[in-house]
Formats: structure tokens, C-alpha cells, sequence
């Protein structure tokens, strides 16, 4: 796998959708702040550009020197939803001339977008402790590098399964560790909750670890209600 992707954010906004580009700054501005590693990763995918590490960290020494303050440098963390936008309008053309339509115009337009298997993003890998390596064990996933004070390499996966005989679901990988979905009847009431798997079982599970496991659930549990 490459080390030059980051989390795409049309696994979860359809940034060719108007209403999804809405969406997402309405959340931006319910929240307020953004991980700076995020607008990066925005930016790249509304560009077509292939993010990569020196590009991040270029694109994060220039947004604290002229942001200051409300860029959090050592956490990575922009502390203002109206800087980010700024960020964003200044860094995208696309992005502003959505700002200047009051949102009327999506991110990235049909006509603008290239031949989808250049775009392509999904890999088929095989992981440890699914057998042996056939088409029927082949998982797509989603490759996600998450930089935070300790990188993690993230994926995942786009269509969980749950297994048959363990009744668990994985959801997606943190480095060596896999998150796995189960659920639990509490009084009656079918429940979803996750936990995480490591080859190792004195494996520390940091609190950065924990947070992503998290995100990965919520997300696959949106996913989920949505569907």
C-alpha cells in the first residue's frame, strides 16, 4: 500500500453534491474546529492532488505563520471554523467559488472530475488471519493516514462482514490492531458496541488509538442507520 494517502472525504460527503458540501461546513461550524490534517486532505481531494507527508507539513508551517494562534501547531488542530474556511477559499478555487454561490456550487464539479480509475482508492489486500490468501478473502478497503502525535496507518473497510462463526464484524484496521463490531442483548435490546484485537495481548491501547476505534464505530454505525 502507499504511504501518500490520506482519509478521503467522499466516503463520507459526496463533495460532487451541493447538499453534502453544505453539510460538511454546516458541521465544521458546529464543531468549530477541524484537524488541520483534514483540510489538507480536503484540499488534495477537491484538486485531484495526491497528498503526501512533506506536503502536509508544508501546507501546516504556512497556515501557523498566517493564521497563528487559531492554528494549534503541535496538535494539529485548527481552533476556528471561519479561518478554516478562509483556509479552504484561499487554497481552492473550487471551494470559494462555493463560498461566493452561497453554496450553490458543489466542490467538484461532474465535468471537472477525471476518468474514476484514476481515482481510484479502493484497494483489495488481503489481512493477516483470514486464511489463505483467495478472491473470497480479498477486503476493500479505505486507506487512511491519520497524523497525530504518533502516526497511525488506518483503513477501513468499505463493506464489513460479519463472520459467521466469531459473530464479529471488522470494521477496520489501527495499525496492527483490528476493530471489530459485536453486539450484546442488554434486557431484551440487541446492542452494538466494539472492541479491539491485537496479535500481541499485552499491546498498549493509547488513548489516540481509542479515539480513532471510536470514529471508525460512529461511522460505521451512521452508515448503518442510513442505510
Amino acid at each position: 500500500m502507499t504511504d501518500n494517502f490520506f482519509t478521503a472525504y467522499d466516503t463520507e460527503y459526496d463533495l460532487t453534491d451541493v447538499n453534502d458540501c453544505v453539510l460538511f461546513m454546516q458541521t465544521l461550524e458546529t464543531f468549530g474546529k477541524i484537524w488541520t490534517w483534514q483540510l489538507y486532505d480536503l484540499l488534495c481531494e477537491v484538486d485531484h492532488i495526491e497528498g503526501n507527508e512533506q506536503g502536509y507539513n508544508d501546507f501546516l508551517d504556512h497556515i501557523s505563520k498566517k493564521f497563528g494562534n487559531v492554528i494549534d501547531r503541535e496538535n494539529e488542530i485548527c481552533l476556528d471554523d471561519c479561518a478554516a474556511k478562509t483556509i479552504l477559499s484561499q487554497y481552492s478555487s473550487a471551494i470559494d467559488r462555493h463560498f461566493r454561490s452561497n453554496g450553490k456550487h458543489p466542490f467538484i464539479s461532474v465535468a471537472s472530475q477525471v476518468a474514476p480509475d484514476m481515482l481510484e482508492e479502493v484497494e483489495r489486500i488481503v489481512f493477516e488471519g483470514f486464511g489463505t490468501a483467495s478472491e473470497d478473502n480479498y477486503v476493500p478497503v479505505q486507506q487512511v493516514k491519520v497524523l497525530q502525535k504518533e502516526p497511525h496507518f488506518v483503513t477501513r473497510v468499505i463493506e464489513p462482514v460479519r463472520d459467521a462463526k466469531t459473530r464479529l464484524t471488522r470494521i477496520g484496521n489501527i495499525g496492527n490492531f483490528s476493530v471489530q463490531v459485536y453486539t450484546v442483548n442488554i434486557k431484551g435490546r440487541i446492542t452494538a458496541n466494539f472492541g479491539l484485537q491485537h496479535p500481541d495481548p499485552d499491546a498498549v491501547i493509547t488513548d489516540d488509538i481509542q479515539s480513532i476505534a471510536q470514529n471508525l464505530f460512529d461511522g460505521f454505525m451512521s452508515r448503518q442507520e442510513a442505510a
